[in-house]
């Protein structure tokens, strides 16, 4: 999932009002100078806060949880992102 599908609404048009979304993506430090970028994998990295904007953005609550997990390993090392959650606003068009 990328925060592009979920800006697109195609996330939160899937879900009733009040559904749950969880996804996983790879993270970037909110110290970051850009809120995602393309890493050498082809993969998608965001921040946090560019997480909660685009979940906020496509109707879904401003509550959503967002934690720091390891997705995965390559070449032995961790893969850091976040394991992301978020109720789709019960009111928000779609």
């Amino acid at each position: 999932m990328s925060a592009a599908a979920v800006k697109g609404g195609r996330a939160a048009g899937a879900l009733r009002g009040g559904g749950l979304l969880v996804f996983t993506v790879e993270s970037l430090p909110d110290a970051a100078t850009e809120p995602y970028r393309i890493n050498l994998s082809g993969r998608y990295a965001h921040t946090a806060a560019h997480v909660r904007e685009a979940l906020q953005g496509a109707g879904f609550r401003s509550d959503a949880a967002v934690a720091a997990v390891a997705l995965r390993k390559e070449a032995g090392a961790d893969v850091s992102g976040w394991l992301v959650g978020a109720h789709r606003d019960a009111l928000a068009p779609v």
